[in-house]
């Protein structure tokens, strides 16, 4: 994670010629492994390197949790335990308080990204918490742009009506 965090900004500066508008480092673990204020150091080395506006998963997901106003989160990941421990530290360093955890061990992004939508289903039950006002769950390699809507209709039913949507 550390040095693909390292090598990003020189894969930016050649997208260059393509002229992006934006440049999203879409790695959710690699852009708080290196603790607070990394993802912002990461997108300013990003910017720097290629001239085009940057920033991270990290970033977004903290500026979606100030939107929302959430505090308290339940936080599940693909991921080994350390890499779990590494997000709750960079939550925890924003202010947020993790309530729970949950993560499955996995390493290759190609088995992440291939995991049954039950086993995603499942992994957001078994960290959802009481305390927890979000259900956070990590990577951006998880398979979850097509049954997320379903999730949260799940969610609502279940809490009567009171769940947070940062779908809309």
């Amino acid at each position: 994670l550390r040095r693909m965090a390292a090598e990003a900004p020189h894969v930016a500066w050649m997208l260059r010629d393509v002229q992006p508008a934006k440049i999203i480092y879409a790695c959710t673990s690699g852009s708080m492994v290196g603790g607070p204020g990394f993802d912002a150091e990461l997108a300013t080395a990003i910017t720097s390197s290629s001239g085009v506006p940057a920033t991270t998963t990290a970033t977004e997901v903290l500026a979606a949790l100030a939107t929302l106003g959430a505090r308290t989160l339940a936080v599940g990941t693909p991921y080994l335990e350390w890499v779990t421990e590494s997000e709750v530290r960079f939550f925890e360093a924003a202010g947020l308080r993790v309530v729970s955890t949950a993560s499955l061990g996995l390493v290759d992004g190609h088995a992440i990204a291939a995991l049954a939508r039950e086993d995603v289903k499942a992994l957001a039950r078994r960290v959802d918490h009481p305390d927890a006002e979000v259900v956070f769950l990590s990577c951006t390699d998880l398979p979850t742009l097509d049954i997320v809507e379903r999730m949260i209709e799940e969610a609502r039913k279940a809490l009567g009506g009171q769940v947070f949507d940062v779908l809309g």
